[in-house]
């Protein structure tokens, strides 16, 4: 069957090759607005073109204006059996005209209550020509036929410039399906599926051996109820060839959905032609990577288009046969636990697969012990604060019975381990380890095993979600108190949105509260200014925090605060700047949160200063100036403010205070000065009724020492 398709390419290549030298121009006959007015085009063939002249986008039945729009019925000449991709390609003096592939709307019912589609009667958008594109080139429609004289209908739309006429060129180039290598057993079912192999939104449909579609053989995301939009498709495929078409979201054919199927999509008006809406890849690569499992075993094919061919479908040929030879599966590339996935770090639905895993790891709750297959995942916590993790395989639609364990390390200590969760009412039997406490940059290994279970369902899906524990200042009862300038870290992740400090008054941003608040509080050392910022020192991937400020310590009182900012960083310009008026030794109540209810922001925030620096005001008290109650060891007493005299400085010994005395932000210092050597500082909280003589000066700090 190999030999024989690639001969009927290579005749049909030659064919269209020659079909050039006799070009046909098929042009446009008014009044054509609608599909019932189409101008046929019949018997077109690479090399022939349509022409006609349109200003508008406008549906008029009747009109023979140019400023409606052109409708054309095209029906492709034959061609011997086999794939073909044909382009329609517009080409005129002025830029601006637009094709379209039209089709028909399908109406059903997906997910759980799937009905199927049942074929509309609504003229319905299939493909749009892009500007852009550069394979196909520009202004370009592209579909896939077997020569079998495939119809479709076909518009083109233009615009106030386009008064000279269009021309649209047919191209047709011969497609080689790749034969896969591995027969499969009819037997019993098949599944050919996208998930938990490919990244792209993919439609799959299956022809016969003889280019047929085959009804009902079609899927777009795995139904009935699938957590991806990827594709899964199970049915009974009789001894004989076959042909895969894997296309992106969405690829359209005339046969109604099956119901089985997870969304409802367009249809084509005729038979054959298969054509997928999907500009990508317009650039880059993209990844439409299958997996066929059969009673014999499983085979996975890569499939990823590294160029641009935008609206592409790839074609495979496989075959099925009674008693089909075992089909060797190689390990995947996480079979291994110093091989792990890396899986999201903002916690996501990964696709995996136990086709070819073999086992490296025992779990305490796990029955199959080292028959069991497994497949490793890892996790790191890249946030600044502690996490709570969880993963599960809750809404796998394939291999659910399934068993979760999370390790520290490689071999290190089992942190959870869970069988049967019960907790996701359509799949009892999948697991669920929840609540794990991850530290800043550690990392976690995830096991999913089958439970020595085997069989020949082998995707799953891990499910992840991450998690933090509220801040010890997520409530304005409980601020954190700041110490004074510097950089300190911030993380709303599990922080709520309190009561106080919402509905504000004055101008912050777009909205009148702040979402996700925590709280601080600040006392001011300069009389001056003082600035809150996170310029730049956001590292999360939303930025737009909020800041408002509020006389005084404690939860602030209604109406308003006394300032808050929204965005006013130059970079990034959602981070908040904001800068303040202060009065040496006040206390100030700070709110930082976010613009927005769900995101989490985390990162640094700044606090600066200007403004001269103050002090805490200080008594002078048992001086050793009052003669006969002070100094009573010796009689020497000294000047006021002074201790008592001594043998170099008679006038005695002076203590002075600088800065601020704080329990939370204390910047007090101690000077003294005409000493004669050495000193001792005594700190009590309390003073003695009558000073105590101590060597040939006096004691009054004398409670609590």
């Amino acid at each position: 069957m190999k030999l024989r398709t690639h001969g009927l390419v290579a005749l049909a290549t030659a064919m269209l090759a020659t079909s050039s030298f006799a070009q046909t121009s098929f042009p446009e006959v008014e009044p054509n607005s609608t599909k019932a007015e189409a101008t046929a085009v019949t018997g077109i063939v690479a090399g022939d073109s349509i022409t006609g002249t349109s200003t508008g986008i406008v549906t008029t039945v009747a009109s023979t204006l140019v400023t409606t729009l052109d409708t054309y019925r095209i029906k492709n000449s034959a061609l011997p059996l086999g794939i073909y991709k044909h382009t329609l390609t517009i080409t005129s003096a002025v830029v601006g005209h637009t094709g379209t592939i039209r089709g028909l709307n399908q109406t059903g019912t997906a997910g759980t209550a799937s009905t199927g589609g049942t074929p509309g009667t609504v003229d319905t958008l299939i493909q749009t020509s892009s500007t852009t594109s550069v394979n196909p080139p520009p202004r370009s429609n592209v579909w896939y036929g077997f020569g079998k004289q495939e119809e479709l209908y076909y518009r083109v739309t233009g615009g106030a410039a386009t008064t000279a006429a269009y021309t649209s060129t047919l191209s047709t180039a011969g497609i080689t399906a790749t034969v896969l290598p591995q027969a499969f057993e009819s037997g019993s079912a098949i599944t050919v599926t996208t998930v938990g192999q490919a990244v792209a939104d993919t439609d799959i449909h299956i022809y016969d051996s003889n280019l047929d579609a085959i009804p009902g053989a079609s899927n777009d995301d795995e139904g009935p109820v699938g957590a991806t939009i990827q594709s899964r498709l199970i049915r009974t495929l009789p001894a004989g060839t076959y042909y895969l078409a894997v296309g992106r979201f969405s690829t359209a054919w005339n046969i109604a959905d099956p119901a089985d199927e997870d969304f409802i999509g367009t249809l084509m008006d005729f038979p054959g032609s298969l054509v997928c809406s999907s500009l990508t890849p317009t650039t880059g690569t993209d990844d439409r990577d299958f997996q066929i499992s059969a009673a014999n075993g499983i085979f996975n094919q890569a499939n990823t288009i590294t160029a641009p061919d935008s609206y592409s479908i790839q074609w495979f040929q496989f075959t099925t046969q009674l008693g089909a030879p075992p089909i060797f599966t190689p390990p995947p590339a996480n079979d291994n636990c110093a091989a792990a996935t890396a899986l999201p770090a903002a916690g996501a639905t990964t696709a995996g697969s136990m086709a070819g895993a073999t086992n490296d790891g025992l779990a305490s709750c796990d029955a199959g012990g080292a028959a069991s297959r497994d497949v490793w995942y890892s996790w790191t916590n890249t946030s600044p604060g502690l996490r709570t993790f969880s993963a599960s395989t809750c809404g796998t639609t394939g291999l659910n019975d399934t068993v979760v364990s999370i390790y520290a390390s490689c071999g290190g200590a089992e942190l959870g381990c869970n069988d049967d969760n019960g907790a996701c009412a359509a799949q009892p039997l999948s697991s669920l380890v929840s609540g794990i406490s991850v530290n800043p940059a550690q990392t976690i290994l995830i096991r999913i095993s089958d439970k020595a279970l085997g069989g020949t369902t082998q995707n799953f899906s891990v499910v992840t979600t991450v998690g933090a524990p509220a801040p010890s200042n997520d409530d304005c009862s409980t601020p954190i108190v700041l110490s004074g300038p510097g950089i300190y870290s911030f993380d709303t992740t599990g922080a709520t949105t309190g009561t106080q400090g919402q509905g504000l008054t004055v101008a912050c941003g777009t909205t009148s509260s702040v979402k996700k608040d925590i709280w601080y509080t600040y006392t001011a050392s300069v009389n001056g200014t003082v600035t809150f910022s996170t310029c730049g020192l956001t590292t999360s991937t939303d930025t737009d925090t909020k800041i408002s400020y509020y006389a005084g310590a404690g939860c602030p009182v209604p109406p308003s605060p006394i300032g808050c900012d929204d965005d006013l960083c130059v970079t990034p310009t959602l981070n908040t700047i904001l800068t303040f008026s202060v009065l040496c030794g006040e206390v100030y109540t700070i709110q930082l949160g976010n613009f927005g209810a769900t995101a989490n922001i985390f990162g640094q925030f700044s606090v600066t200063e200007a403004g001269p620096s103050c002090s805490t005001p200080f008594t002078v008290f048992c001086d050793g100036s009052t003669i006969g109650t002070t100094c009573v060891a010796c009689g020497n007493n000294g000047v006021a403010g002074k201790g008592c005299a001594n043998s170099v400085f008679p006038g005695g010994t002076q203590l002075v205070s600088g800065g601020i005395a704080s329990v939370s932000l204390d910047t007090m210092t101690l000077t003294t000065s005409d000493m004669t050597g050495p000193g001792l500082f005594f700190q009590s909280s309390g003073l003695a009724p009558t000073p105590i003589g101590f060597g040939d000066g006096m004691l009054c700090a004398a409670v609590g020492i």
